[in-house]
Formats: C-alpha cells, structure tokens, sequence
C-alpha cells in the first residue's frame, strides 16, 4: 500500500493560485487466520497438522526528492496500519496406538514508513508527518501476532503428542525526513511514530496411555519490532515542535505438556 507524491512535484508553486491543505496517507487493515482441526482414531493413529500466517505489507506514504510544496492550511503525510496475524492448530488422535503433532506460526513482520525525500520543501499552516502500527497515536489497538497449537493423545498402547508454536511481532515503524529538506509552518510541526509489536504463543500438549505416554510443548513468542523517527532537515515554525517515537514491545509464551500411564510418562516443555 502506497501514497506517493513524486520527485521534482510542484504543488502551490502557480502565481495568484493556491492550495488549501493536502493529505497524503497509505491505509492498511489486514487480519489473516488460518485454523485447523483434525480428528483421527484407529488401531494406529497418526496425524501431524500445520497452519502459518505471514502479514508482510510494505504500508508507505512519501514524498519524492526535490519535491516543492506550499499550501495555506495543514499537511499531513500518514502511513497507518492494522495488522493481525493468527494460527490456530488442533490434532486429535486415538486408538491401540496414537500420535498426534501441531505446529503453528504466526508473523507480522511489515513495513510501515513515512518518507519525507532529500530537498524537499514544505510550507504550510502546520505539518503532521506520522507513521502507526497497530496504535492510534494514544493507545495500543490490541492486534497482535498470535499462534496457538493443541494435540491430545489417547491410546491402549503407546501415545505421544508434541506441539511447536511461535508468534513474531517484527514490523519497522519509521517517520524519516530526509537530508537538505526545509520544513516550515506558521503553526504546529509534529513528526512521530508509534508501534505497537504485540506477540502471543500457546502450546498444550496432553498424552494418555496404558503403557507408555510421552507430551511435549516448544513455544516461542518474539515482540522485536522497530520504531524510530529521524530528522535530517531545518525546521522552523513559531508554535511547538513535537518529535516523538513510542514503542510497546510484548511477547506472551505459555507452554503445558501433560502425560499420563500405567507405565512410563514423560513431559517436557520448553518456552522462550
């Protein structure tokens, strides 16, 4: 998703004309799912099940190199995105022997980005340049990057279950403005971003035998997404100048296993 002025664009340059205000903003929501349940039993029962989901958007709103703007009310240049990301894995087995395994990855890993271009300049009555990810400039919207993978074993004989889980929170959120440009307002000049990298991961895994029964759990949950602002340009307005990058970074892991025989059981789970 993109909105673009080009290079060298000449706007509120013409004599005895202007322009009021101008918006340039690139505009994403995306929520992908992907779930799946499977149910398997007999005299040897095996199923392994997978589900990934990758939200991997490029959301920019820039303004070329050498651009020339000049307008008697605001400009603002947004990039804003919703973004959310969810795998959801569920595998059922029994019989004389069962083994079940599910593995889920979610990803969100965009792009979002404001980019104000080397020698451009802008006059106007204020100028508002702001990049967000999943936030609205206040608070946090609650998307997030979720994986969530379940098996459960039931059998006469031997059993085992195993799940594999991981939830990555990875989008760059950036507001730059760009070397030699001149930015000038006879009102507020606000440059900011925000991001909110939100990552979830559940795993369970249960096992239940006569004889032997063994369930494990690996749950990984990585909230490692970037937000940065960087001013490379004059600036000038007689009201404030706000500058501003604010992050929310969380990774939630939880990870069970469960086992349970007449004879042998283990368990074992691991959660970074």
């Amino acid at each position: 998703v993109s909105a673009t002025i080009l290079a060298g664009a000449q706007i509120g340059q013409q004599p005895g004309q202007s322009v009021g205000s101008l918006s340039v903003i690139a505009d994403s929501t995306l929520k992908a799912h992907n779930k799946v349940t499977a149910v398997v039993a007999g005299a040897a029962a095996v199923s392994a099940n997978f589900a990934f989901t990758d939200v991997t958007p490029d959301v920019i709103a820039s303004v070329g190199v050498g651009a020339n703007i000049d307008v008697t009310g605001q400009v603002s240049v947004k990039a804003l995105a919703e973004h959310e990301a969810f795998a959801d894995v569920l595998t059922l087995t029994g019989g004389g022997a069962a083994v079940g395994a599910s593995m889920s990855k979610a990803t969100l890993d965009a792009v979002v980005s404001v980019v104000i271009a080397g020698v451009v300049t802008i006059n106007a009555g204020a100028i508002t340049l702001e990049a967000r990810s999943n936030h609205n400039g206040v608070n946090a919207s609650g998307k997030k990057a979720r994986a969530r993978a379940d098996a459960a074993s039931v059998s006469a004989a031997n059993s085992g279950s195993g799940t594999f889980v991981t939830a990555n929170a990875l989008t760059d959120v950036s507001t730059t403005v760009g070397d030699d440009a001149v930015l000038t307002a006879t009102g507020d000049i606000s440059i900011k971003s925000f991001g909110a990298h939100i990552a979830e991961a559940n795993g369970g895994a249960v096992s239940a035998s006569l004889t032997a029964a063994i369930g494990g759990s690996i749950v990984d949950a990585h909230a490692d997404g970037s937000t940065k602002v960087t001013v490379d340009a004059d600036i000038s307005t007689p009201q404030d100048l706000a500058i501003k990058a604010q992050a929310l970074n969380t990774a939630t892991a939880i990870g069970l296993a469960g086992a349970a025989a007449a004879g042998v059981s283990l368990t074992g789970a691991v959660v970074t």
